[in-house]
C-alpha cells in the first residue's frame, strides 16, 4: 500500500507536470472554476498563439491580460513561457488545460509547468487590465 501512495505522489513527477498554487494576492470572483477565467482563459491561448505563429522561439515569453465578465474592476493575468533553447510549437488544448488547471484547483491562480519546457502562469488581479 505504501508504494502505491508514493507512486502516486510522484507521478506528476514523472510525467514532468507540476502546478503550484498562489496563496495570496487577488482570488476568483467566483472561487475556483470560475466560469469568466475559464472562458477567459480559452481567448487568451488563441490570442497569444495567433500572436505570431504558434511557434515559440528561444525563451519566449507571451502575456494577455483579460477582463473578467460583468466585473470593470478585476481581470486576469495570463502568460506562457517557453523554457527551452530551440524552437516549438504550442498545443491549444495544451494550453486551455494549463491554465484551466490553474482557475480550478487554485484560489488565488498559480502555475503550472508542463514537460520542463512550458510554464502557464494564471494570476487574478484586483484591477483592470493596463
Amino acid at each position: 500500500m505504501q508504494f502505491i501512495t508514493i507512486f502516486a505522489a510522484a507521478a506528476p513527477f514523472i510525467a514532468g507536470v507540476s502546478a503550484s498554487c498562489y496563496t495570496s494576492g487577488a482570488s476568483w470572483p467566483s472561487g475556483k472554476g470560475d466560469k469568466a477565467a475559464l472562458l477567459a482563459a480559452e481567448s487568451a491561448c488563441d490570442e497569444m498563439i495567433a500572436k505570431g505563429p504558434f511557434t515559440f522561439g528561444t525563451a519566449e515569453t507571451r502575456k494577455v491580460c483579460r477582463p473578467l465578465a460583468g466585473d470593470k474592476t478585476k481581470s486576469v493575468h495570463f502568460e506562457i513561457e517557453y523554457q527551452a533553447n530551440y524552437s516549438r510549437d504550442v498545443d491549444r488544448a495544451l494550453c486551455i488545460k494549463a491554465f484551466s488547471a490553474e482557475i480550478n484547483g487554485c484560489n488565488n491562480g498559480g502555475f503550472h509547468e508542463e514537460g520542463n519546457i512550458w510554464w502557464f502562469i494564471a494570476d487574478p488581479q484586483a484591477a483592470s487590465c493596463k
